[in-house]
Protein backbone atom coordinates (compact mmCIF):
# COMPACT_ATOMS: atom_id res chain seq x y z
CA UNK A 1 0.00 0.00 0.00
CA UNK A 2 0.94 3.33 -0.97
CA UNK A 3 0.12 5.18 2.55
CA UNK A 4 -1.16 8.09 0.65
CA UNK A 5 -5.01 9.56 1.49
CA UNK A 6 -6.87 10.93 -1.03
CA UNK A 7 -9.82 13.22 0.11
CA UNK A 8 -12.58 13.34 -2.44
CA UNK A 9 -13.92 16.94 -1.99
CA UNK A 10 -17.68 15.92 -2.65
CA UNK A 11 -20.62 18.14 -4.12
CA UNK A 12 -19.09 21.64 -4.83
CA UNK A 13 -22.67 23.52 -4.41
CA UNK A 14 -22.76 22.11 -0.94
CA UNK A 15 -20.32 21.74 2.06
CA UNK A 16 -17.81 19.38 0.67
CA UNK A 17 -15.02 21.78 -0.33
CA UNK A 18 -15.31 24.13 3.02
CA UNK A 19 -14.96 21.04 5.02
CA UNK A 20 -12.25 19.40 3.06
CA UNK A 21 -10.33 22.88 3.42
CA UNK A 22 -10.90 22.91 7.36
CA UNK A 23 -10.11 19.74 7.91
CA UNK A 24 -6.55 20.38 5.91
CA UNK A 25 -5.87 22.96 7.76
CA UNK A 26 -6.49 21.29 11.23
CA UNK A 27 -3.51 18.88 10.44
CA UNK A 28 0.21 19.48 10.89
CA UNK A 29 2.38 19.74 7.43
CA UNK A 30 4.01 16.32 8.18
CA UNK A 31 -0.10 14.53 7.90
CA UNK A 32 -0.25 16.97 4.72
CA UNK A 33 2.18 15.08 3.24
CA UNK A 34 0.38 11.49 3.46
CA UNK A 35 -2.68 13.16 1.82
CA UNK A 36 -4.34 14.81 -1.62
CA UNK A 37 -7.17 16.28 -2.73
CA UNK A 38 -8.76 14.96 -5.84
CA UNK A 39 -12.40 17.53 -6.58
CA UNK A 40 -13.64 20.51 -8.78
CA UNK A 41 -10.60 23.07 -8.68
CA UNK A 42 -13.20 26.93 -8.52
CA UNK A 43 -14.93 25.22 -5.36
CA UNK A 44 -11.96 24.61 -3.43
CA UNK A 45 -9.84 27.99 -4.33
CA UNK A 46 -12.90 30.01 -3.37
CA UNK A 47 -12.90 27.82 0.17
CA UNK A 48 -9.38 28.40 0.24
CA UNK A 49 -7.25 25.71 -0.99
CA UNK A 50 -3.93 26.56 -1.54
CA UNK A 51 -1.21 23.93 -3.00
CA UNK A 52 0.49 24.26 -0.01
CA UNK A 53 -2.22 22.35 2.10
CA UNK A 54 -2.30 19.53 -0.46
CA UNK A 55 -1.76 18.58 -4.26
CA UNK A 56 -5.31 18.76 -6.06
CA UNK A 57 -6.28 16.31 -8.41
CA UNK A 58 -8.85 18.83 -10.43
CA UNK A 59 -11.98 17.16 -12.29
CA UNK A 60 -14.23 19.11 -14.34
CA UNK A 61 -17.44 18.31 -16.12
CA UNK A 62 -18.05 19.45 -19.88
CA UNK A 63 -19.83 23.15 -19.37
CA UNK A 64 -19.63 23.31 -15.59
CA UNK A 65 -20.94 25.71 -13.71
CA UNK A 66 -20.60 26.23 -10.18
CA UNK A 67 -24.30 26.37 -8.78
CA UNK A 68 -24.14 27.03 -5.25
CA UNK A 69 -26.09 25.96 -2.41
CA UNK A 70 -29.14 23.57 -4.43
CA UNK A 71 -28.61 20.08 -6.61
CA UNK A 72 -26.56 20.62 -10.35
CA UNK A 73 -26.46 18.02 -12.92
CA UNK A 74 -22.64 19.90 -12.87
CA UNK A 75 -21.92 18.83 -9.48
CA UNK A 76 -23.37 15.87 -9.52
CA UNK A 77 -20.99 15.18 -12.57
CA UNK A 78 -17.86 15.97 -10.93
CA UNK A 79 -18.46 14.93 -7.34
CA UNK A 80 -19.05 11.11 -8.71
CA UNK A 81 -15.85 12.12 -10.89
CA UNK A 82 -13.77 12.62 -8.71
CA UNK A 83 -14.82 9.72 -6.02
CA UNK A 84 -14.61 7.44 -9.28
CA UNK A 85 -11.12 8.61 -9.68
CA UNK A 86 -10.28 8.09 -5.94
CA UNK A 87 -11.73 4.13 -6.35
CA UNK A 88 -9.91 3.69 -9.32
CA UNK A 89 -6.49 5.05 -7.79
CA UNK A 90 -7.15 2.88 -4.35
CA UNK A 91 -7.49 -0.37 -6.29
CA UNK A 92 -4.67 0.01 -8.66
CA UNK A 93 -2.74 0.77 -5.18
CA UNK A 94 -1.60 3.91 -5.80
CA UNK A 95 -3.91 4.78 -2.73
CA UNK A 96 -4.54 3.31 1.19
CA UNK A 97 -7.56 4.97 2.25
CA UNK A 98 -10.20 7.24 0.88
CA UNK A 99 -12.27 9.76 2.67
CA UNK A 100 -14.97 11.10 0.84
CA UNK A 101 -16.78 14.58 1.76
CA UNK A 102 -20.88 14.84 1.31
CA UNK A 103 -22.40 14.26 -2.07
CA UNK A 104 -25.90 14.67 -3.40
CA UNK A 105 -27.70 11.45 -4.18
CA UNK A 106 -29.77 13.64 -5.92
CA UNK A 107 -27.34 15.66 -7.82
CA UNK A 108 -25.93 12.20 -9.27
CA UNK A 109 -29.32 11.49 -10.40
CA UNK A 110 -29.63 14.55 -12.31
CA UNK A 111 -26.18 13.95 -13.40
CA UNK A 112 -27.28 10.47 -15.34
CA UNK A 113 -25.45 8.53 -12.62
CA UNK A 114 -27.06 4.85 -12.00
CA UNK A 115 -25.76 4.74 -8.47
CA UNK A 116 -27.59 5.44 -5.36
CA UNK A 117 -24.82 6.17 -3.49
CA UNK A 118 -20.83 5.61 -2.56
CA UNK A 119 -22.03 2.22 -1.47
CA UNK A 120 -23.32 0.95 -4.55
CA UNK A 121 -20.44 1.45 -6.61
CA UNK A 122 -17.82 0.36 -4.69
CA UNK A 123 -19.29 -2.80 -4.94
CA UNK A 124 -19.57 -3.03 -8.27
CA UNK A 125 -15.89 -1.49 -8.60
CA UNK A 126 -14.54 -3.66 -6.40
CA UNK A 127 -16.40 -6.91 -6.37
CA UNK A 128 -16.27 -6.81 -3.28
CA UNK A 129 -19.09 -6.96 -0.61
CA UNK A 130 -19.03 -4.06 1.10
CA UNK A 131 -20.16 -3.16 4.79
CA UNK A 132 -21.36 -0.29 5.61
CA UNK A 133 -20.59 0.89 9.37
CA UNK A 134 -20.90 4.23 11.87
CA UNK A 135 -18.82 4.83 14.50
CA UNK A 136 -19.44 7.06 17.47
CA UNK A 137 -16.75 6.83 20.12
CA UNK A 138 -17.23 3.45 21.70
CA UNK A 139 -20.32 2.34 19.48
CA UNK A 140 -19.89 0.30 16.56
CA UNK A 141 -22.68 -0.22 14.53
CA UNK A 142 -23.17 -1.90 10.98
CA UNK A 143 -25.69 -2.78 8.11
CA UNK A 144 -27.24 -5.35 6.72
CA UNK A 145 -28.59 -3.38 4.16
CA UNK A 146 -27.90 -0.03 2.52
CA UNK A 147 -30.22 2.17 1.16
CA UNK A 148 -33.28 -0.13 0.15
CA UNK A 149 -36.28 0.90 0.28
CA UNK A 150 -38.69 -0.45 3.82
CA UNK A 151 -41.33 -2.28 1.09
CA UNK A 152 -38.45 -3.77 -0.14
CA UNK A 153 -36.38 -4.91 2.97
CA UNK A 154 -37.90 -8.50 3.23
CA UNK A 155 -36.74 -9.02 0.14
CA UNK A 156 -33.52 -8.40 0.83
CA UNK A 157 -32.16 -9.94 4.00
CA UNK A 158 -31.63 -13.29 4.18
CA UNK A 159 -29.93 -15.93 6.61
CA UNK A 160 -27.15 -15.80 4.28
CA UNK A 161 -26.88 -12.07 3.88
CA UNK A 162 -27.24 -11.61 7.71
CA UNK A 163 -24.24 -14.28 8.14
CA UNK A 164 -22.31 -12.60 5.59
CA UNK A 165 -22.12 -9.04 6.86
CA UNK A 166 -21.27 -9.95 10.50
CA UNK A 167 -18.35 -11.91 9.57
CA UNK A 168 -16.90 -8.56 7.70
CA UNK A 169 -17.67 -6.83 10.93
CA UNK A 170 -16.01 -9.22 13.21
CA UNK A 171 -12.44 -8.40 11.90
CA UNK A 172 -13.18 -4.50 11.61
CA UNK A 173 -14.35 -5.00 15.40
CA UNK A 174 -10.89 -6.80 16.13
CA UNK A 175 -9.18 -3.84 14.36
CA UNK A 176 -10.87 -1.65 16.34
CA UNK A 177 -9.61 -3.29 19.72
CA UNK A 178 -12.60 -5.23 20.74
CA UNK A 179 -12.32 -8.79 20.53
CA UNK A 180 -14.29 -11.73 22.15
CA UNK A 181 -16.70 -9.22 22.97
CA UNK A 182 -20.65 -9.72 21.91
CA UNK A 183 -22.31 -8.43 18.48
CA UNK A 184 -25.80 -7.70 19.07
CA UNK A 185 -28.47 -8.19 16.11
CA UNK A 186 -31.54 -6.51 16.09
CA UNK A 187 -34.44 -7.65 14.46
CA UNK A 188 -36.93 -6.33 11.58
CA UNK A 189 -39.97 -5.74 12.79
CA UNK A 190 -42.11 -4.28 16.16
CA UNK A 191 -41.58 -6.53 18.91
CA UNK A 192 -39.18 -9.31 16.72
CA UNK A 193 -42.07 -10.65 15.08
CA UNK A 194 -43.65 -11.64 17.84
CA UNK A 195 -43.13 -14.97 17.01
CA UNK A 196 -44.42 -14.46 13.18
CA UNK A 197 -47.60 -12.57 13.78
CA UNK A 198 -45.86 -9.91 12.73
CA UNK A 199 -43.30 -10.55 10.46
CA UNK A 200 -41.57 -13.98 9.57
CA UNK A 201 -38.10 -12.27 8.91
CA UNK A 202 -36.64 -12.79 12.50
CA UNK A 203 -37.59 -16.65 12.42
CA UNK A 204 -36.43 -17.17 9.34
CA UNK A 205 -33.30 -15.11 8.87
CA UNK A 206 -32.40 -13.55 11.75
CA UNK A 207 -32.11 -16.52 14.55
CA UNK A 208 -31.02 -19.10 11.43
CA UNK A 209 -28.23 -16.44 10.79
CA UNK A 210 -27.29 -16.29 14.70
CA UNK A 211 -27.29 -20.12 14.70
CA UNK A 212 -24.45 -20.17 11.62
CA UNK A 213 -22.60 -17.52 13.53
CA UNK A 214 -22.52 -19.42 16.56
CA UNK A 215 -21.38 -22.31 14.88
CA UNK A 216 -18.35 -20.53 13.17
CA UNK A 217 -17.48 -19.03 16.88
CA UNK A 218 -18.50 -15.95 16.56
CA UNK A 219 -20.48 -14.44 19.54
CA UNK A 220 -23.50 -13.45 18.49
CA UNK A 221 -27.18 -12.85 20.09
CA UNK A 222 -30.51 -11.39 19.10
CA UNK A 223 -32.72 -10.78 17.97
CA UNK A 224 -33.61 -7.36 20.07
CA UNK A 225 -35.64 -4.69 19.32
CA UNK A 226 -34.40 -1.55 17.75
CA UNK A 227 -34.94 0.85 20.90
CA UNK A 228 -33.79 -2.01 23.52
CA UNK A 229 -30.78 -2.77 21.68
CA UNK A 230 -28.83 0.45 22.51
CA UNK A 231 -29.33 -0.12 26.39
CA UNK A 232 -28.39 -3.78 26.29
CA UNK A 233 -25.09 -2.77 24.37
CA UNK A 234 -24.11 -0.17 26.69
CA UNK A 235 -24.92 -2.81 29.73
CA UNK A 236 -23.48 -5.67 28.24
CA UNK A 237 -20.14 -3.66 27.05
CA UNK A 238 -20.66 -5.13 23.72
CA UNK A 239 -18.10 -5.26 20.85
CA UNK A 240 -20.79 -4.03 18.09
CA UNK A 241 -24.55 -3.73 17.25
CA UNK A 242 -25.95 -5.68 13.30
CA UNK A 243 -29.01 -3.88 12.14
CA UNK A 244 -31.42 -4.65 9.43
CA UNK A 245 -31.61 -1.26 8.03
CA UNK A 246 -30.37 2.00 7.63
CA UNK A 247 -32.76 4.30 9.52
CA UNK A 248 -32.84 1.53 12.37
CA UNK A 249 -29.06 2.73 12.94
CA UNK A 250 -28.76 5.98 12.03
CA UNK A 251 -31.64 7.10 14.30
CA UNK A 252 -30.32 5.15 17.33
CA UNK A 253 -26.35 6.56 17.14
CA UNK A 254 -27.25 9.95 15.97
CA UNK A 255 -29.23 10.73 18.92
CA UNK A 256 -26.71 9.40 21.20
CA UNK A 257 -25.31 11.77 23.71
CA UNK A 258 -21.63 12.99 23.74
CA UNK A 259 -19.06 15.29 21.57
CA UNK A 260 -18.10 12.44 19.43
CA UNK A 261 -19.20 12.63 16.03
CA UNK A 262 -20.27 10.21 13.86
CA UNK A 263 -18.43 8.86 11.53
CA UNK A 264 -19.15 6.62 8.67
CA UNK A 265 -17.05 3.11 7.07
CA UNK A 266 -16.77 0.74 4.54
CA UNK A 267 -15.48 -2.34 5.45
CA UNK A 268 -14.65 -5.69 3.23
CA UNK A 269 -12.95 -3.64 0.36
CA UNK A 270 -8.86 -3.71 -0.50
CA UNK A 271 -8.85 -0.38 0.47
CA UNK A 272 -10.13 1.70 3.63
CA UNK A 273 -12.51 4.19 3.54
CA UNK A 274 -14.21 6.68 5.17
CA UNK A 275 -16.52 9.35 5.60
CA UNK A 276 -18.41 12.09 8.04
CA UNK A 277 -21.84 10.72 8.21
CA UNK A 278 -23.80 13.71 7.12
CA UNK A 279 -25.31 15.20 3.63
CA UNK A 280 -24.54 18.65 1.41
CA UNK A 281 -25.98 20.66 3.75
CA UNK A 282 -26.98 23.10 0.88
CA UNK A 283 -28.66 25.37 4.07
CA UNK A 284 -25.32 26.24 5.64
CA UNK A 285 -23.31 26.22 2.55
CA UNK A 286 -21.00 28.73 1.15
CA UNK A 287 -21.38 30.77 4.26
CA UNK A 288 -18.46 29.61 5.82
CA UNK A 289 -20.49 27.90 9.02
CA UNK A 290 -19.82 24.41 8.76
CA UNK A 291 -17.78 22.46 10.90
Amino acid sequence: MSGITAITAGDPSGIGPEITVKALRSLSAAERKKIIIIGEATSLEQCGWRENLAPLLPVTAPGFKLIKSENSAYSGAVSFKAFELAVRLALKGKLSAVVTAPVSKKAWLMAGIKYKGHTEYLREASGSEPLMSFHKGAVNAALVTEHVSIKDLPGRISAGKIAEKARIFIPALRRLGFREKELLVSGLNPHCGESGELGTEEEESVKPALKILRKTGVFASGPYNSDSIWELFFKRKAAGLLFMYHDQLLTGIKNLGGRNPVVHATWGLPFFRTSPAHGTAFDISWKNSAD
